[in-house]
């Protein structure tokens, strides 16, 4: 959750209190129980209450934060506190930590998804030689230990994208995803990027790469750890 408070902020989403924002996103409203509302607030989450036919719950309790805090919600929107926009984010936080991301934790990588390896690779393109190329870097389906699906797919985009992070994350990167993926990244950048070729902040991070392997780049000096030796 304070991941997703970084990406929010990042999306310019205001009009919320910090603590409102990270209660709803997380579905935990025990932080507020103690929280002082308004009286204009209540009275809407009691009136809110009412109407769904239900009993407020006692002052203090978390089922009151979460009267109070959707309550408050509302009476920003109201007023433009928040825009319609913030709240379609503030939902989809909601809805991926909540519901997603727990479907995909629940996973095991090898065993029910997980990319496909080099080999597994040139194998299917002889046995599948139409395969959609979403499958040769996007987290697939797998049918057991080690065996991945022929030609099934994840459906749910925001399943697929969960699964594709926690691949990498588990199995890192393969030789070609480097190569055809983060190196023709960073060649575009740096053609891309102004001043001397040296200077240039691609130029710079591949360096830094080399230095961290234990390697040097011919003509950019010495490694920092040799030149202070």
């Amino acid at each position: 959750a304070q991941w997703m408070l970084l990406w929010l902020e990042a999306n310019h989403v205001a009009g919320l209190p910090t603590e409102h924002v990270l209660a709803y996103i997380s579905r935990d409203n025990t932080g507020l129980m103690a929280h002082e509302w308004d009286d204009q607030t209540c009275a809407a989450a009691a009136t809110e209450t009412a109407a769904a036919g239900k009993t407020m719950p006692g002052r203090g309790t978390g089922g009151w934060a979460a009267a109070c805090l959707q309550a408050s919600i509302g009476l920003r929107l109201e007023k433009g506190l928040v825009s319609p926009k913030a709240m379609q984010l503030l939902n989809l936080c909601e809805e991926w930590l909540g519901t997603f991301l727990p479907h995909c934790l629940q996973k095991v990588d090898r065993v029910s998804f997980g990319l496909l390896s080099a080999s597994e690779v040139a194998r299917l393109g002889v046995t599948e030689p139409h395969m959609p190329r979403s499958r040769l870097k996007l987290a697939i389906p797998f049918l057991g230990k080690d065996v991945p699906s022929t030609a099934s797919e994840f459906a749910h985009p925001d399943i697929i994208i969960g699964l594709t992070v926690l691949a990498y994350r588990y199995e890192g990167l393969r030789h070609t995803d480097f190569e055809h993926d983060v190196m023709s990244l960073l060649r575009s950048n740096f053609e891309a990027e102004a001043g001397p070729y040296r200077h240039r902040k691609s130029a710079l991070m591949y360096n830094a790469w080399v230095v961290a392997a234990g390697g040097r780049i011919k003509g950019a000096g010495a490694p920092p750890a040799a030149a202070a030796a």
